[in-house]
């Protein structure tokens, strides 16, 4: 198979009626933001007659998807396990794609060819350039996988000292040193164990798949360098979330992925620019992560009036109200306690997170969450730097409140024993989010609501 480079398609006619074809593969590729991406940048440039599908196809499948392939179609993006599968198929590649040998694009020539290209390594470069990162002297990567290669491919460019890869095990570590040799780029390895201190870098990629680099969030320097953490949902991450509330700039996945679909849209319609915005904002809106944010967020234990509160300060702001319990409750046709009982606890978690992640980018007033919602280490990455307001009361005020009768679902058995295990177990958990604590025993509701507004300090203009 030659090398070749992939010169974009010539530019069709959008009024010509001739339909053309795009699309991702790969299994799983349900999750895939591509066909946002690409759809969005289609209406960008007014290419209606152009299509772009997802298709789960694994390496067994993929030759015969090819083969059965017409003339309508323009390109495909791959993602795994199909980036080096495809290679055999293909009548040549990139110098880029055979760097690191992984094609996440293929373009179908004019005169029929299917030419391989990695538009991932100058995403990356793109993605690092536009937030100020040209030339570092070290850098770090976290973790050793296939990822990992592309980011030392992007590095080749952009460090000119060390870059140390830390990693699990001799195998991954061998690959790394394998990899750095072939690039061009100075590596060393370290063992995972170490990895806090490969913080200190002024560039720190994280290739990690998600919650492996949670742990070291606490670790993060107090005047962190650029943060690149490739993963996009959830978002953000502890790290990059702990990284961010130090001041630290932070390069996101989304970013990366939204570069490199830029490159594939431009290779395969032949476009000389596509719309880097247009598919940016379609990202973001998909992702749950538009430009809205809660003006103040409500946590504490149940029955601590988060909801009577809640209203009472969305009114004397003049914003709206929201409850992620409502939320769950109207979305599932269900009560939080059938839900407790038809999925247990983890099924409820995994829809009560989806619910606060969607209410946190897109509501901007008033926003109570539910008492056991800060359990979750991604949501209370997605709070930093909100304004977090933690209820509280002790257990005499929770029994005199609301009985803590069996109506709860985590209160079925001795409620008043469990309420007090339920605090202790969480309590540092509102601390860690909380911006203000405000103790709400033996106050009234509208007194606890001005006691919200002092401690958040609010500026005379937000209430009038």
């Amino acid at each position: 198979m030659s090398q070749r480079a992939v010169v974009p398609r010539q530019p069709g006619d959008p009024m010509s009626g001739q339909v053309r074809r795009a699309a991702v593969l790969g299994s799983p590729v349900a999750h895939s933001l591509s066909p946002v991406l690409h759809r969005a940048a289609y209406a960008e440039l007014g290419l209606t007659d152009w299509s772009y599908d997802r298709f789960d196809v694994d390496e067994t499948g993929l030759p015969g998807f090819i083969e059965s392939l017409g003339p309508q179609w323009a390109g495909l993006s791959l993602t795994m396990p199909l980036k080096r599968a495809v290679i055999p198929l293909l009548d040549g590649i990139s110098a880029t794609a055979r760097s690191v040998e992984a094609v996440n694009t293929v373009v179908f020539t004019e005169d029929g060819e299917r030419l391989g290209d990695n538009t991932d390594i100058p995403g990356m470069v793109a993605a690092l350039h536009e937030h100020g990162v040209e030339q570092v002297d070290s850098a770090t990567i976290l973790g050793g996988g296939a990822t990992a290669s592309s980011a030392l491919a992007a590095l080749a460019g952009i460090c000119t000292g060390e870059v140390v890869a830390y990693v699990r095990g001799a195998r991954r570590a061998e690959q790394m040193r394998e990899w750095g040799e072939r690039l061009g780029v100075d590596v060393r390895t370290a063992d995972w164990a170490d990895a806090a201190r490969g913080l200190r870098a002024p560039l720190v990629v994280s290739t990690t798949p998600a919650g492996v680099t949670d742990a070291l969030a606490p670790q993060v320097p107090q005047v962190p360098g650029t943060l690149f953490d490739v993963l996009y949902d959830p978002w953000p991450t502890a790290l990059a979330a702990r990284w961010s509330a130090l001041g630290g700039p932070v390069v996101s996945g989304l970013d990366l992925l939204v570069h490199q679909a830029v490159l594939q849209v431009e290779r395969m319609t032949g476009r000389v620019r596509a719309p880097l915005d247009a598919m940016r904002r379609a990202g973001r809106t998909t992702l749950g992560l538009g430009a809205t944010r809660p003006k103040a967020v409500l946590v504490g234990p149940m029955g601590v009036g988060k909801s009577t509160v809640g209203q009472l300060l969305a009114e004397r702001l003049g914003v709206g109200y929201r409850d992620t319990d409502d939320d769950i409750v109207r979305e599932q046709g269900r009560t939080i306690a059938e839900i407790f009982v038809d999925e247990g606890e983890p099924g409820f978690r995994a829809i009560e997170k989806r619910a606060v992640r969607r209410a946190v980018a897109g509501h901007d007033g008033v926003l109570a969450l539910g008492g056991g919602a800060i359990l979750d280490a991604d949501t209370r990455a997605a709070l930093a730097g909100l304004r977090v307001v933690h209820l509280s009361m002790g257990v005499e005020e929770a029994v005199r409140r609301v009985g803590l009768n069996a109506a709860r679902p985590l209160l079925s058995v001795n409620a008043p024993a469990r309420w007090q295990e339920l605090m202790e177990a969480r309590r540092h958990l509102y601390a860690e989010v909380a911006r203000v604590v405000v103790a709400t025993d033996g106050r009234s509701p509208e007194e606890v609501t001005q006691a919200v507004l002092d401690a958040l300090e609010w500026p005379k203009d937000a209430l009038e």
